[in-house]
């Protein structure tokens, strides 16, 4: 298992506003990394999470 960097664009800002927030996830590969970016409380489902590097 790796350790996975992620930008998140969390929301409930208004329209267009967003701020990002780094999390870091330990996962198999890069896929599950990016799943698990993706399906955090607050994350915007219109924006995909970015993946940095592993750690």
């Amino acid at each position: 298992m790796n350790y996975y960097k992620v930008l998140i664009s969390c929301g409930h800002l208004g329209n267009s506003k967003e701020i990002t927030v780094t999390r870091y996830f330990k996962a198999k590969n890069i896929i599950d990394a990016f799943e698990s970016g993706n399906r955090m409380p607050r994350a915007k489902k219109k924006t995909f999470p970015y993946i940095c590097f592993t750690c």
